[in-house]
């Protein structure tokens, strides 16, 4: 949908008519693992459930732009921002209780915090999640996991918001078309506002252990000291692009500041001098390579947010894509 070039000055007294502080052109960049990104034309953080609902039923009503931020751990943003409403969540969505061998967690939580939490109380099902930055809400969006692990295991509700409606809703784990790094999040205007997960009962020694052992198991084979947004691209049926990759001699490329590090082909730092731009063309030739050598096309694990067309054309995805939980980026 196309909007009015001032559809931002109606956001921002929409907003303040009902209380909700808002600004305009504030930075992205510390709100993504990767520390790029420009400015969001508008940008809400609500310190409450009430608020937070009361911002999404205005957007739906008035079909602004709107992209819902948590963790931030798998975004690319385009230097030029986003021409949207972007919802920083954390602080509304970040709540936990526990009923027996469940726990009803926020959207906005951190998972690793969580993972953390729950080992320590005798809780086994997130220790995967050891180390591995992000929210909740992030986690079941994306169906976030490893290769013998993922977020599907253990949700057994989702509560959503659908912009749709303006209802809310609780979805069973059998509604949410859970799928390698993807869900029905990704496929309609729902928003996770919370999800309840089913753990089991185990020694919080043992699963102090494991998440021990995988976290110091990260360090070894993840560039964790530089800022990054973890793998680059999903895993093709049969394949593992860091083996692709390796193959092609990845490790090493650079652009600007963004680097392949030399220990791992599907990631790509920030040195610290990056721009978003280095992290895209460097995806693009990684893309290319695979795809002229192997006849495999790589398709990215990132999502990348306010590049218009050319992200899709790039990565031969459909257009238009998703850009977090509302934004369709247009030309």
């Amino acid at each position: 949908m196309r909007h009015p070039k001032d559809w931002w000055r109606q956001c921002g007294e929409r907003l303040s008519k009902a209380g909700i502080p808002s600004r305009l052109g504030v930075s992205l960049a510390p709100y993504t693992s990767f520390h790029l990104g420009g400015p969001a034309r508008v940008f809400v953080k609500p310190t409450g459930m009430r608020d937070l609902l009361l911002v999404l039923h205005l957007a739906a009503e008035h079909e602004w732009p709107l992209l819902l931020l948590g963790g931030g751990s798998k975004l690319l943003i385009a230097d030029s921002g986003l021409d949207a409403m972007v919802v920083h969540v954390t602080a509304a969505l970040d709540f936990m209780t526990r009923a027996e061998d469940a726990i009803e967690v926020g959207a906005g939580a951190s998972i690793r915090t969580i993972a953390r939490w729950t080992s320590m109380h005798g809780l086994s099902g997130l220790e995967f999640f050891s180390g591995v930055p992000g929210s909740v809400g992030g986690a079941v969006y994306m169906n976030a996991g490893g290769r013998e692990y993922e977020m599907a295991k253990v949700v057994r509700t989702v509560t959503i918001y659908d912009l749709a409606t303006s209802r809310i809703e609780t979805l069973a784990r059998s509604e949410m078309d859970f799928g390698y790094r993807d869900s029905a999040l990704r496929h309609a205007p729902l928003i996770a506002l919370k999800t309840r997960l089913v753990l089991r009962p185990d020694d919080p020694e043992k699963t102090r252990a494991v998440m021990t052992e995988l976290l110091e198991r990260r360090r070894r084979a993840q560039p964790v000291q530089w800022p990054s947004a973890g793998s680059v691209f999903q895993n093709p049926p049969g394949f593992r692009a860091s083996a692709l990759l390796d193959q092609a001699g990845a490790r090493r490329w650079s652009v600007g500041g963004a680097e392949v590090p030399s220990f791992h082909a599907n990631f790509i730092v920030n040195r610290g001098k990056a721009c978003a731009d280095d992290v895209f063309q460097l995806m693009r030739r990684m893309h290319t390579v695979v795809r002229d050598r192997f006849a495999i096309r790589l398709r990215p694990e990132i999502i990348g947010l306010g590049f218009g067309s050319l992200w899709a054309e790039t990565f031969e995805l459909p257009f238009p894509g998703r850009l977090g939980t509302l934004v369709r980026d247009r030309d």
